[in-house]
């Protein structure tokens, strides 16, 4: 079987062979010639035909693999939601029942201090201007809230400082 280029190739020849044949020229030849031309289409006809069959297999193949991955992903994400879930349960038995760590056979589990900043309880109508950042819109400039209670230690009116949450820890 012949490659599709080699066809037109060939195709291209002997189109090429017929506008230069004369009339004078043999008619055998002529007809020879239009029957190689003709076989040579049909080849391409069929060659064509194979690789968009195999072009459709392998858009089914894309298709198929891209609705197993929707459906993993799916997957994947139901079970990510439950282990957040089974964790979030854990915690909170953790927190209600006093308890701060356990080890088991494979795991041990630990209820620790969040790293990072405590979060800040700021009541923004009590706060100085000072505090504020222009931007599009009026926000609270937490960073020189920060900045500022770093630097001189002083209570900031509107300002309290949270005590930091709790997160799980799970190491194996």
């Amino acid at each position: 079987m012949s490659k599709l280029y080699e066809l037109t190739h060939n195709e291209n020849e002997l189109l090429a062979l017929l506008q230069n044949f004369t009339e004078d020229q043999d008619s055998e030849m002529y007809e020879a010639i239009q029957e190689q031309l003709e076989f040579t289409r049909d080849d391409i006809d069929h060659t064509v035909d194979r690789i968009t069959k195999m072009i459709s297999e392998c858009d089914a193949h894309a298709d198929s693999r891209e609705k197993e991955s929707d459906r993993l992903a799916n997957s994947a994400r139901i079970f990510r939601n439950k282990s957040k879930r089974l964790a979030n349960y854990l915690k909170y038995c953790f927190e209600r029942d006093g308890t701060r760590s356990v080890k088991t056979e494979t795991h041990e589990v630990a209820l620790i201090k969040q790293s990072g900043k405590p979060a800040l309880d700021i009541d923004e109508s009590a706060l100085p201007p000072a505090y504020f950042k222009a931007v599009q819109t009026i926000k609270v400039d937490r960073q020189k809230i920060w900045d500022d209670m770093g630097k001189t230690g002083d209570q900031i009116p509107g300002v309290r400082i949270c005590e930091r949450g709790y997160r799980l820890r799970i190491s194996k």
